[in-house]
C-alpha cells in the first residue's frame, strides 16, 4: 500500500509540473511578430506623427510593417519646435492606433522627444538678398544711391520644404529718400508670407563734401573734394553729387572739412565781375570802334552787362563775349 501511494504521489507531481509548463506557454505574450523599438528622439518633417517616424521595425513582414508606419499617433508641433511624451503616452497612443503591443515585442524610452523640421529664412539673410535686389534695381535708375540694413525682421519659420523669394518695389524706384519694397515667400511654390522690408532699410547717396576747410570766395578745385556717401533721408535734396558739378564754382561762406557741398554755398565763377576794366567793341556795317570801359556788374559769356564808359561816363549796355570785352552791336 505504501508503495502504490507513492507512485501515485510521483504521477501527481509529474502532472501539476506539466500544467505549470503549459499555462506558462499559453499565457506567455507570443513575439513572433517581431519587435516595435521606439526612439529617443525623432525629426518629423509632416504635420501627423506617424509611428515610422518614432519607431524601428525589425522581424515583422513588410506588408504589416508598411500599414503599422502609416499609422497616425497625433499631430506634429509647430514648427521648429519639440513636443515630449512620456512612456505611457507612447503606449495609449500606439495602442490607440490599433496596434496590438502584446503582439510584438515593444521597447520604449521614459521619454520621447519629437522634434518638427522647418524651413527657416533668417531676417539677416532676408535683408541681404533684398538689398542686393535694390541695388541692382537703383544701379538703372540712379547709380549714386545704395542700401545698407539698420535693423532686421524676424526669422520666417515654415514647415518643411523648398523655399524660394520673389523682390518687388512697393512703388517706381526712386533717386531719393526712403525706397518701399517687399518680399514674397513661396514653400514649394505656394505663396506663404509677404513681408514689407523698407522700415529695415538704411538708403545712402552718393554727395561731395570739402576734403578740407575752403574759405569763403574760393574757387573750388578737385583737390578741395572728396566722394562721400550720406543718409538718404537727413540729404538736402540740393546736395552735389558729382565732383564735376563743384570745380570752378566759387564758395558764397566757408565750407568746414566733412561738410556737405550743396547749390546753395556754390555760385558759377563770372566771366565778367562788377568793377573790371573791359574793351568795349562796336560793330556796325563795315567799321569796328573799340574803347575801354568799367563793369557796372558781373555777367557770364553771352549774358548782357551794363558797363560805363571811361570818356563820356555814359552807361550802356553789352553782351559779354570774355573776361575782358564786351560787345555792343551796331546797326
Amino acid at each position: 500500500m505504501t508503495g502504490t501511494r507513492r507512485i501515485q504521489t510521483i504521477s501527481g507531481t509529474r502532472k501539476a509540473a506539466f500544467v505549470v509548463v503549459a499555462m506558462s506557454i499559453l499565457c506567455a505574450p507570443v513575439f513572433a511578430a517581431g519587435s516595435i523599438t521606439v526612439k529617443n528622439r525623432a525629426d518629423i518633417k509632416g504635420s501627423n506623427i506617424l509611428v515610422g517616424d518614432i519607431a524601428v521595425m525589425t522581424g515583422v513582414a513588410e506588408s504589416e510593417k508598411d500599414r503599422i508606419s502609416k499609422l497616425v499617433l497625433g499631430l506634429s508641433p509647430p514648427p521648429n519646435t519639440d513636443y515630449v511624451m512620456t512612456l505611457m503616452q507612447v503606449k495609449g497612443r500606439l495602442h490607440k492606433a490599433g496596434i496590438d503591443l502584446d503582439k510584438y515585442k515593444v521597447k520604449i524610452p521614459s521619454k520621447v522627444t519629437i522634434h518638427r523640421m522647418a524651413s527657416i529664412i533668417t531676417g539677416k539673410d532676408l535683408m541681404k538678398s533684398g538689398i542686393s535686389f535694390l541695388n541692382e534695381k537703383m544701379s538703372e535708375v540712379n547709380p549714386d544711391m545704395s542700401f545698407e540694413a539698420k535693423s532686421y525682421p524676424r526669422d520666417i519659420v515654415l514647415p518643411y520644404g523648398k523655399t524660394a523669394t520673389e523682390f518687388l518695389l512697393d512703388v517706381t524706384a526712386r533717386d531719393y529718400g526712403l525706397q518701399g519694397f517687399m518680399c514674397k515667400v513661396y514653400l514649394d511654390g505656394v505663396h506663404k508670407r509677404t513681408v514689407s522690408l523698407s522700415s529695415y532699410l538704411r538708403a545712402y547717396k552718393k554727395v561731395v563734401s570739402a576734403g578740407k576747410d575752403v574759405e569763403e570766395g574760393a574757387v573750388l578745385s578737385e583737390s578741395d573734394l572728396i566722394t562721400d556717401k550720406a543718409e538718404a533721408l537727413k540729404l538736402r535734396r540740393d546736395a552735389v553729387t558729382n565732383i564735376a558739378d563743384a570745380i570752378g564754382k566759387k564758395t558764397l561762406r566757408k565750407i568746414r572739412i566733412g561738410e556737405i557741398v550743396t547749390r546753395t554755398m556754390l555760385e558759377d565763377v563770372s566771366d565778367v565781375n562788377s568793377g573790371d576794366q573791359v574793351t568795349v567793341v562796336f560793330k556796325g556795317n563795315g567799321f569796328e570802334v573799340s574803347e575801354q570801359a568799367k563793369a557796372l556788374e558781373k555777367g557770364y559769356k553771352g549774358q548782357s552787362i551794363r558797363v560805363i564808359m571811361e570818356k563820356s561816363r555814359k552807361v550802356i549796355s553789352g553782351i559779354v563775349i570774355d573776361g575782358k570785352t564786351v560787345e555792343v552791336p551796331g546797326n
